[in-house]
C-alpha cells in the first residue's frame, strides 16, 4: 500500500508541474521587441548601411527572461544621397506580426580637402612674397570644388 504521505507529494508536485505547463500555453500573447545596436543610426556619405543593426525578440508574457531571436524583414532602402530615410522593419513570430519604422540619416562629416599646387623646383626666398601657384579642393559628397573656394589678397598677402 502506497504511504499516504508520498502520494500527497506525488500528487501535489504534478500538480504544481501541471499548472506550470497551463501557464506557457495559456498564458496570452507574447510581444516582439526591437532594438537598435548604433545610437542614432546614422550613414557617412559613401558608405553602406547594414541593415542587420536592427534585431527583433519574442518575450514570453509570464516569463520575460525567456527571449527568442526573431527574424526580421526589411521594407525600404538607404538611398546614395545626403538625407533621412525611413525603412521599416516587421517580425513575425507564429500568428504574431510586429512592424517598427527606423529612421537612417546620410550625413557627410567628412571636411573638404585643398590642396596647394606645387611646381617643381619653386622655392620661395626669405622675405619674398609667397606667389601662390595654384590649389584643388574636394569634397566627399560635392567632388572638385576648386571653383568655389574664395581666395582674396591683402596687402601682398594671399588668403
Amino acid at each position: 500500500m502506497i504511504d499516504t504521505r508520498r502520494l500527497k507529494l506525488l500528487l501535489g508536485g504534478t500538480g504544481v508541474f501541471l499548472i506550470l505547463i497551463l501557464c506557457i500555453v495559456f498564458s496570452g500573447r507574447g510581444h516582439i521587441k526591437f532594438t537598435v545596436n548604433e545610437p542614432g543610426l546614422t550613414v557617412e556619405y559613401g558608405q553602406v548601411y547594414d541593415a542587420g543593426s536592427v534585431k527583433a525578440v519574442y518575450k514570453y508574457p509570464l516569463f520575460s527572461f525567456i527571449k527568442k531571436k526573431v527574424n526580421c524583414k526589411v521594407d525600404g532602402n538607404v538611398g546614395d544621397e545626403l538625407g533621412e530615410y525611413t525603412l521599416v522593419y516587421t517580425a513575425k513570430k507564429g500568428k504574431r506580426e510586429e512592424s517598427q519604422a527606423v529612421t537612417v540619416s546620410v550625413v557627410d562629416t567628412v571636411a573638404p580637402v585643398i590642396e596647394l599646387t606645387k611646381k617643381p623646383d619653386s622655392y620661395t626666398s626669405p622675405n619674398a612674397v609667397y606667389e601662390e601657384e595654384g590649389f584643388t579642393a574636394y569634397a566627399n559628397h560635392d567632388g572638385d570644388i576648386t571653383e568655389r573656394v574664395d581666395f582674396e589678397e591683402k596687402d601682398d598677402e594671399k588668403n
